[in-house]
């Protein structure tokens, strides 16, 4: 006789987040020691439906990042398959990234390596990022932002360098900064920089703004002080912002010409890649010299708290809408992120308990028959970290653990 049993509901954000890692490991598509995974992932064009592939091989939305997740993922959990999966996805990634930036190429993929601390790839994961990052300094006209571009690559050398002083790191972040510098344009007292090489949009906020420029001088500034003129770009680079903040939304303009409102007129969004949650995640941790950083975190700490309350104040499941994605980049996790860090620098429980808020939400919304509302347009699956589920399981566990469980975008946090 069979004997039907009921699976013990998940509850917690603890088993939800290694549920998902677990959901992830089954789901890997195999080739000989390669994994890669299948999901949505946004058209090129706004207002375009989703398209359907296999991930490539960067952190942002490919298989570096879902194996960064699964290697958080087996620290909680001794399952063989979350490691297994985790070199599979990593094998993937070290042979399909491209480029020279940290979320979307090679120095990305080789510093996940570097994450899992596997001695039979290390060598390889190191010979890559030093050729990546020789690459980046070397192009004719490249991109400075954080996502996509030398500020990035910055971040991540500095945080290689704190596992490996003895390496190339530090000399090579600088040399970067050095262009980073040299490419800012003075708007008053401020700098910008494009968001792409020959396109005149200057934009504000973390992902693609002055707020990710000023964000990796800081970190240069903490490895490097007497190397270039670090504190006085990151001080002009949230001037230029500052004049774009609007009391009235609560956060700062979204400059894309493609994203203008009627009339051409910006919209205040409250997002980690443009708005204030990504600016509140750069003065967070401002250097002290920088005194308005701190008026700026409390204008754009009180702007995520009110349009979180609203967003939260909203349907969810099958009623809900995008505005209560799960995502990293755009959505409740993004919020969830950024409380606990406030949390963990103030104390006040005020941040922890929106955290949690935003983490019931989540799985209160993933009930619709979909499943979890990704970041995609229309909220469908993706496997991704900034987009996708491993990025909704990674809040998850932060949430379970804020002391010990770093922030899914700071690439390097695992070393």
């Amino acid at each position: 006789m069979t004997v039907k049993t009921e699976a013990r509901p998940v509850t917690s954000d603890h088993d939800q987040g290694l549920a998902i890692a677990h959901e992830l490991a089954e789901a890997a598509i195999w080739h000989g020691p390669l994994c890669t995974f299948q999901g949505a992932v946004p058209a090129d064009e706004i207002g375009l439906p989703p398209l359907q592939t296999t991930t490539g091989g960067d952190v942002y939305e490919g298989s570096a990042g879902i194996a960064r997740f699964l290697l958080l993922a087996s620290r909680f959990d001794d399952d063989l398959r979350l490691v297994e999966t985790a070199q599979g996805a990593l094998r993937h990634a070290l042979s399909n990234a491209n480029g020279a930036s940290l979320y979307s190429g090679v120095p990305g993929a080789a510093i996940v390596a570097l994450e899992a601390d596997w001695p039979q790839i290390r060598s390889d994961a190191m010979a890559m990022l030093a050729e990546a990052a020789a690459a980046a300094s070397n192009e004719a006209d490249p991109p400075m932002d954080l996502l996509s571009g030398h500020a990035g690559l910055i971040v991540g050398l500095v945080a290689v360098s704190r596992s490996d002083p003895s390496g190339p790191w530090a000399d090579l972040a600088a040399a970067l900064g050095h262009q980073v510098v040299d490419a800012g344009r003075a708007d008053g007292d401020g700098l910008s920089w494009p968001v792409a090489p020959g396109q005149d949009d200057h934009l504000c906020g973390l992902a693609h703004g002055a707020a990710g420029l000023a964000y990796a001088m800081d970190r240069l500034l903490e490895l490097a002080p007497d190397a270039g003129p670090w504190r006085d770009t990151a001080h002009r680079a949230r001037r230029f912002e500052r004049a774009w903040y609007s009391p009235e939304h609560g956060s700062w303009a979204d400059l894309r010409s493609d994203a203008m409102g009627p009339e051409a007129e910006p919209g205040y969004p409250h997002m980690w890649c443009h708005g204030s949650i990504g600016i509140a995640a750069d003065r967070l941790v401002a250097d002290a010299s920088d005194i308005l950083a701190r008026a700026d975190r409390v204008a754009a700490l009180e702007g995520v708290l009110a349009s979180t309350r609203d967003a939260l104040a909203g349907p969810r499941g099958p009623g809900g809408s995008d505005a209560i994605n799960g995502s990293q980049c755009h959505g409740l996790s993004g919020v969830s992120d950024l409380m606990i860090d406030a949390w963990r620098l103030s104390g006040q429980k005020i941040w922890l308990d929106m955290a949690a808020a935003c983490s019931a939400a989540i799985r209160d919304d993933a009930r619709r028959p979909e499943g979890w509302r990704c970041g995609v347009p229309g909220g469908h699956y993706s496997p991704g970290l900034m987009l996708g589920v491993a990025g909704i399981g990674w809040s998850l566990m932060r949430t379970a653990h804020p002391d010990t469980v770093p922030s899914a975008w700071k690439i390097g946090g695992l070393l």
